[in-house]
């Protein structure tokens, strides 16, 4: 019982936090609070969520670019590397589609007056900005490609660009802006520039390696120490959410959504079309191969975490599946470092519904393809889903002000999460594993062909 109690204590004092803050909540309503008390009410959590921010760019960028600059150089190895990498980024983009389609069919974080057509906070957003113009294809592709090379590394930490067609005519060039956000795109092309001149370099790049790996360490370990100070910000962030909020009910309602949208998510890729995509590729049993990984369940429920179910997987993918060993050994540790983004991209597009904003497509894609470029590497991150949330919502400028009602079932969610991205990691090894017996089988067919062409030349020699 000790040993459960230590090794999920963050999750049970997260759990006694969000009881603290409602029974604070609720047994403090009725009082009447001044501003200046709320805002003291309020402190801790915003201290939380301020610190959580700040190690984000110092964390994520030195993960990123080691995880490049660890690939392999040797021919084979290269291959196979970019192979699961491409495998995992088209992953992630098909999850962003499902998670953007359920999103927008079940809009979890819009009030009821919102489903029933009566959205008066994007009304209000509209006429506040009359003459600011529609975001055409043109315009979110010149933002994307400027974005993507800034012209100053230090200002892109900042500023993100932002093209204008103010003109009139159509010789005057566009106009642009330099917006109060994070250029994360242009950090992250920057980072897998540099992780990949650090791969090809032909002088030794040990010490500068080094450095990125101290620098990822102890910013892990600034990260931990702040993540215990979590309870005490969630307390203080459910205690003010419970204060101000007007209609508990329809908060339930909306955190239910949430939760349904998720699992539809997780179910529609895990469960169909993954599975799909292995029989077509192996021609074998999908769902029996992911009944030989269940041995992982119980890790996954005391942990949460891939990298700690990350033995038990392995194994069970050379005992029970009978993958090649080699192929395991290779694959699974990159497939464990990639970050799955269905509960982050529902968690994203559920916060910006909330606050009522304006679904400004350009910002979306652009972030999409900016997370789908950051979860290379980000697994190994603790509460890595809330350090992907800002980063993304810096991007669309957006609020996290209503992060804790992520927060206050992230926990359960996590594990879901956890599962079926252990379950994902194991069919995509399956699946390679299979597209690589069977390139040598061909080859081993090949050269047994032509060694036999050969041996008939030998003893059947043509003359002319």
């Amino acid at each position: 019982m000790y040993t459960i109690c230590k090794n999920n204590a963050l999750t049970i004092a997260t759990i006694l936090a969000l009881a603290v803050g409602v029974g604070l909540g609720f047994g403090t309503k009725h009082l009447q609070w001044k501003s200046a008390t709320l805002g003291l009410v309020a402190l801790p959590g915003e201290l939380y969520m301020r610190m959580l921010k700040m190690v984000v760019l110092p964390l994520i960028f030195p993960k990123l670019i080691l995880a490049v600059s660890a690939l392999e150089k040797t021919k084979s190895s290269r291959k196979l590397g970019f192979l699961l990498i491409s495998i995992y980024f088209v992953n992630n983009l098909v999850n962003e589609c499902f998670s953007l389609f359920f999103c927008f069919t079940i809009r979890p974080g819009r009030s009821e007056s919102s489903r029933h057509g009566k959205n008066t906070t994007t009304i209000e957003k509209s006429q506040n900005f009359p003459d600011q113009p529609e975001n055409s294809i043109a315009l979110i592709i010149i933002d994307l490609l400027k974005n993507m090379a800034p012209s100053n590394v230090v200002k892109a930490m900042i500023f993100q660009t932002k093209s204008v067609d103010e003109n009139q005519t159509k010789t005057e060039p566009l106009t642009e802006h330099n917006v109060d956000a994070t250029n994360t795109l242009g950090l992250v092309v920057f980072s897998i520039a540099f992780g990949l001149a650090l791969r090809a370099g032909r002088h030794q790049n040990d010490t500068l390696k080094k450095f990125f790996e101290e620098l990822s360490g102890a910013m892990t370990q600034i990260l931990r120490w702040v993540i215990w100070f979590g309870p005490f910000g969630i307390v203080s962030m459910v205690w003010y959410q419970m204060l101000v909020m007007e209609d508990f009910y329809s908060t339930l309602s909306q955190l239910g959504l949430y939760v349904l949208t998720i699992l539809l998510v997780l179910i529609t890729h895990q469960g169909l079309v993954v599975p799909l995509v292995m029989y077509l590729v192996t021609g074998k049993n999908p769902y029996l191969f992911m009944y030989n990984m269940f041995e992982v369940i119980p890790t996954v429920i005391a942990t949460a975490s891939s990298l700690a179910c990350f033995p038990i997987t392995m194994r069970c993918l050379e005992e029970k599946n009978f993958t090649d060993p080699k192929i395991t050994r290779f694959v699974l540790p990159i497939g464990v470092t990639i970050k799955m983004l269905p509960v982050t991209f529902v968690s994203i597009l559920f916060l910006t519904q909330l606050e009522g904003e304006l679904e400004d497509w350009g910002s979306i894609l652009v972030m999409a393809f900016t997370l789908t470029l950051l979860a290379v590497g980000a697994a190994g991150i603790p509460q890595d889903n809330l350090i992907l949330i800002f980063v993304a919502m810096s991007i669309l400028e957006g609020s996290t002000e209503n992060i804790v009602k992520v927060i206050s079932i992230e926990w359960i969610m996590d594990r879901f999460g956890c599962f079926t991205k252990v379950m994902n990691d194991a069919m995509i090894v399956g699946m390679i594993d299979h597209l690589m017996k069977k390139e040598e089988t061909e080859k081993t067919e090949e050269d047994t062909t032509k060694a036999t062409v050969a041996a008939d030349d030998l003893k059947f020699p043509k003359f002319s």
